[in-house]
């Protein structure tokens, strides 16, 4: 029942929101994370992270995924760049 609930929740969430809204939140998640957390060289700022990143979601890179991949990988540079080869654009 919870779980029915749960995902009844999303699905409304997930139906009343823009992609460029949810495209912006993952973004500012996924620069928290490479700039702030792990000062991912690639991005010296924030802005510059964000900017590239809304580039790569309007061209079709799945940004969500990205954000938990990335997570996943704790830091580690090699990783990182592992899951922009696979939810980032070709």
């Amino acid at each position: 029942m919870r779980a029915a609930l749960l995902f009844s929740t999303l699905v409304v969430a997930a139906c009343t929101t823009s992609t460029l809204d949810a495209n912006d939140r993952s973004c500012a998640e996924l620069c928290d994370e490479l700039v702030v957390v792990c000062a991912y060289e690639a991005f010296p700022t924030r802005e510059s992270c964000e900017q590239g990143c809304r580039y790569n979601a309007d061209q079709g890179a799945n940004v969500p995924g990205q954000l938990v991949c990335v997570e996943l990988a704790e830091c580690d540079p090699f990783l990182i760049v592992e899951c922009e080869h696979d939810f980032g654009i070709d």
